[in-house]
């Protein structure tokens, strides 16, 4: 595996999914930036062993890689957001993002992480990969922000806006750095998703 491919990809995306808060870069942007780059040291440990046995990951080392490294990405984003005192004290600041429920923060990143790690695992026997892994993380990845959003008491129109201005650009992101950073983008030949399932 290229070590300098690997690191490149996870400082990608980490910096674009800081861009992805583009509203609220301090402390949002930092929260999505630890997401983004604990996702994409998931994504190398599948492309290490796809790499070593010259097959697509099966899909129960994607869903858990997926919960795994969300979970670890939602667990930093609450530390991360636990330094703000105006966080920890539970009231907002001048033009600045209201704080995040705790167990948002953790449901969002096991989320997120299971959303965009089964999407990469989709670019198999798929005839356009990119756009199957984008189309199904911005999806997965919008309707999640909403359906959260609504959860933490959040008005339907402000938590589609959020979706439309974080959840998805953060999905088509990480995807679209993915696709051109990941040693192991292209390591095998296509082999669709039910072909990997049936021989578990």
């Amino acid at each position: 595996m290229n070590i300098a491919r690997g690191f490149a990809l996870i400082l990608l995306t980490a910096g674009l999914g800081a861009l992805s808060s583009l509203f609220w870069l301090w402390p949002n942007g930092l929260m999505a930036a630890a997401l983004a780059a604990s996702l994409s040291a998931g994504t190398l440990w599948l492309g290490r062993k796809q790499t070593r046995t010259g097959r697509p990951p099966a899909i129960n080392d994607v869903i858990a890689t997926g919960l795994l490294t969300g979970l670890v990405g939602g667990c930093l984003a609450l530390l991360i957001q636990w330094q703000f005192p105006y966080q920890r004290g539970g009231r907002e600041m001048d033009f600045g993002p209201a704080p995040t429920p705790e167990w948002a923060l953790v449901l969002g990143g096991v989320l997120y992480g299971l959303i965009l790690h089964t999407s990469y695992f989709r670019r198999f026997g798929a005839r356009n990969p990119l756009a199957t892994a984008a189309s199904s993380a911005a999806l997965g990845c919008g309707l999640a922000r909403i359906g959260i959003g609504l959860a933490a008491g959040i008005e339907p129109v402000a938590a589609l806006f959020l979706a439309l201005l974080g959840g998805v650009p953060f999905a088509l992101m990480w995807v679209w750095a993915t696709r051109w950073l990941d040693p192991a983008w292209e390591v095998v030949a296509a082999r669709s998703p039910a072909e990997t399932v049936s021989s578990l």
